[in-house]
Parts: C-alpha cells; structure tokens; sequence
C-alpha cells in the first residue's frame, strides 16, 4: 500500500462514494430499461420515477426508525473487501433484474414501480454486508486475504528495507519529532 496523503484521501473518497455509486448505477440502469421498453418518459412518467424512489427510501427510513441506531461500521468500511465487492454487485444485480422485470408491464405504473422494487432491492440486498459483520460473521479465506496486512512501526531508519538504498549519513542522521522545529 502506498503511503501518501493523495492515496488516503482517495481511499476516504472511495468509501464515502460506494454507496451512493452504485445506487447511482442502479437508478441509471432502471431508467435506461423502462425507456427501453416504453420509449422517453412523459413529464407524469418522471414524476412517477422520482415518487416510486423517494419512496421506497422513506419506506426504509421508517422501516428502520425504531432499531437503536446505525451499524457500527458503514457499509463501505467493510474488513471483507472480496466479500463486500460481491454483496454491492448483488445488489445492483438483484435491483436491475428487478427493474427489467417490472419494465415489461405496459402501463405507466411501471415508472413507479420499477424505482420502487430497484430503491428497496439495492439498499436491502446491499445491508446484508454490514448486517454480516455486525453479527460477527466469519470471513472467507479470499475475505481474509483481502485484509490489509498491519505494517510494523519502524523506529529506527537503519532498520528499514525501505531506505536501504540511501546513504548511511542520512539513514543514521535523528528525526525531527511532531511540532519541533527541524534542526533543534
């Protein structure tokens, strides 16, 4: 793993857009295979669209109002890398099969209800991850390949492969410590 405040902010940039990614990819892909089946959506048909998602988010919202709170580790923090990738895909798989399902009805109703079961099947089938992990939920062996690996602390420059290649004048010369000025 790379050590750099670039790649930490990109990793903190990942996890924060995973969800809302791939709820993004299922939104897009419902409304690709309504308008696929029905054509472009008449200005009552997007309304509907909007309804049956906002809907079914609030439906959750209430659904899940009286539990005691959130998990204690969001859905893109997993420690199960592999396992997490395969539930996202799931779910984004189980709310665009879904959306083809309901988009065969000809009727506008499908607008609604297509977002509706897309919404409801994505968020559910994505919770399973952290549900799992709340429970304690054993890890697979890829699962557990994918941890990340803890590095040791090296205190010492002399010691380290890393800076191995550099002069011994600058491996041995001390660190400057947290808030003190370089060269005291």
């Amino acid at each position: 793993m790379r050590e750099s405040a670039y790649f930490r902010a990109l990793q903190t940039a990942l996890h924060g857009a995973g969800l809302p990614y791939g709820y993004a990819v299922t939104v897009w892909a419902t409304g690709s295979a309504l308008a696929g089946e029905h054509g472009p959506p008449t200005s009552a048909e997007i309304f509907l669209f909007a309804v049956g998602a906002t809907s079914a988010y609030g439906g959750l919202v209430l659904l899940t109002g009286e539990t005691g709170g959130e998990a204690k580790k969001p859905l893109s923090r997993s420690p199960h890398l592999v396992r997490a990738g395969l539930v996202h895909l799931a779910a984004i798989g189980a709310a665009i099969t879904a959306a083809l399902l309901v988009a065969q009805i000809h009727s506008s109703a499908a607008w609604i209800l297509a977002t509706l079961a897309a919404t409801i099947l994505y968020l559910g089938v994505a919770s399973v991850e952290v549900a799992t992990v709340e429970r304690g939920g054993g890890a697979s062996a890829s699962a557990l390949a994918s941890r990340p690996i803890a590095r040791p602390v090296i205190r010492d420059k002399r010691h380290s492969r890393l800076t191995a290649w550099l002069p011994e004048a600058i491996r041995s010369r001390p660190r400057a410590r947290r808030n003190e000025p370089v060269g005291c």
